[in-house]
């Protein structure tokens, strides 16, 4: 017994220290690259995006072979009765607890994410140069602005931004390289604080709706 108990504290710890081994999510852009999103834990690295463009046609592929199966069901088969479906009245209210349940999970993010790497290089070109003037002011509003408010609610550093005008160019030009962390138990523990809120609001109002109920015999 003493030596499973060993081995358990000992999966245990091994467990512990990955979830505390940084998930680190790189978006990249340069200007004759396609953009990368990946997603990088321990020795493993993953590209959202290639593997997003990888599953498309496979998605529609078995999409198709989904509804001929189900065309023949149809054919071969007498119909059922329809499944009942949820009240819309439930499945907005289940969203809408939902929503006020995310508030603790969205500052703890807000707290834990870090973004320690932000580096923007764009290159604004119109082919005309009273154009390219107003879309260079715009950008520059547009990055800094949400540069500010993003600072608001998460933990940025300092950012490398270099914002050109070209008034002789056609095309923009731009170099992206955002780099953000959380660690997955700092993850988990957001997961089980929505969930937590989210029971608490679903039984606080199932417990007011069955009070409201016994009152209205009475009543």
């Amino acid at each position: 017994m003493v030596w499973i108990g060993r081995i358990l504290l000992g999966l245990l710890a091994v467990l512990l220290l990955l979830l505390c081994m940084p998930v680190r999510v790189e978006l990249l852009a340069q200007p004759e690259d396609p953009m990368r999103c990946l997603v990088c834990w321990l020795f493993l690295k993953i590209d959202l995006l290639k593997l997003k463009k990888d599953k498309t046609p496979k998605k529609k592929e078995a999409q198709s072979e989904k509804k001929d199966k189900e065309e023949q069901k149809k054919k071969t088969k007498k119909k059922k009765p329809a499944k009942r479906k949820m009240p819309l009245s439930d499945l907005l209210q289940i969203i809408w607890e939902l929503l006020g349940a995310s508030g603790r999970g969205l500052r703890l993010l807000g707290r834990w994410l870090k973004v320690y790497r932000l580096r923007l290089k764009l290159v604004v070109a119109r082919g005309d140069a009273a154009e390219t003037a107003l879309a260079y002011g715009r950008v520059n509003a547009a990055v800094y602005g949400a540069y500010a408010s993003l600072g608001n609610v998460l933990k940025l550093c300092r950012p490398d931004f270099t914002i050109t005008p070209d008034f002789t160019g056609t095309q923009d030009q731009l170099e992206l390289d955002i780099r953000l962390r959380l660690l997955p138990i700092q993850a988990v523990g957001i997961l089980v604080q929505v969930l937590v809120d989210f029971l608490c609001r679903m039984l606080k109002n199932h417990l007011a709706q069955q009070k409201a109920a016994k009152a209205k015999p009475s009543a």
